[in-house]
Parts: structure tokens; C-alpha cells; sequence
């Protein structure tokens, strides 16, 4: 029982070492730039450039997006927010009601690249080497 114990701890210490993923919004000259690449120290550089770095169409604020849906108010808001719609008689100007701010596909975009990433990483790909 002991060994089985220090063989998951050691397979949880593993998996923890996976290599980072550095995503770059293509018209991101802020947070995901070339500048910042240089600023890491140079092991970590060298693994983002080239296969640890991914380029996705997008920038700054792809990866911001905000949706609201008047049906979901009433029904994620409870009894309390039901009753203060049907009430105030604001229940009828939601019904239908939906607005978004942002860049949904960029969003699913980078949930996609980062969802690969961890099924790859967890599937037994390459770990930080030592020193890292």
C-alpha cells in the first residue's frame, strides 16, 4: 500500500513538470509579444519558441468574452430573482433578450488550443527538463 501511495505521488509530482504552452495572439503587441518571449529566462525561451508556442488569430481582448441571456437570468437567479422579474414586470422584457461583448469563436479558438494542450500533455508528452 505504502508503494502504490509513492508511486500516485510520484506520478502527480510528474505530471505537474508538463511543458508550458505559450499562446500568441497574432495582433497582440501587448501581453503575448515577442518582448515578453525575450524577457524569459533563456531555457524557458528556448522552449516556447518553435513547437511550445502557438499563434491564434486574435488579440488583446480575444480571450475577454461576456454573454447575457434573459432566460438564463431567471432561471440561474432562483426563486428571488423569478419573483423581482414577474413582479417589477421586467420578466417580459427579458424574454428573448441576449447580448454578447467580445470575440466568441477567439474564445472558443483558445479553449480548443488549450484543451489540446493538456489532452497531449497528459497523454505522455515530453517534460521540462531538468533546471527548469
Amino acid at each position: 500500500a505504502q508503494a502504490e501511495a509513492r508511486a500516485r505521488a510520484a506520478a502527480a509530482a510528474d505530471a505537474v513538470q508538463w511543458l508550458p504552452l505559450f499562446l500568441q495572439h497574432d495582433d497582440d503587441d501587448l501581453d503575448t509579444s515577442e518582448r515578453l518571449l525575450a524577457a524569459l529566462p533563456p531555457a524557458v525561451r528556448d522552449l516556447a519558441r518553435g513547437y511550445r508556442t502557438q499563434q491564434l488569430a486574435g488579440d488583446h481582448l480575444t480571450p475577454a468574452f461576456l454573454e447575457l441571456d434573459g432566460d438564463d437570468f431567471r432561471r440561474e437567479g432562483g426563486p428571488t430573482a423569478e419573483d423581482f422579474f414577474d413582479n417589477t414586470g421586467l420578466g417580459a422584457q427579458l424574454d428573448g433578450f441576449r447580448w454578447s461583448l467580445g470575440d466568441r469563436a477567439g474564445v472558443l479558438r483558445l479553449a480548443d488550443a488549450v484543451t489540446n494542450w493538456v489532452v497531449r500533455e497528459a497523454t505522455g508528452a515530453p517534460k521540462l527538463p531538468a533546471g527548469v
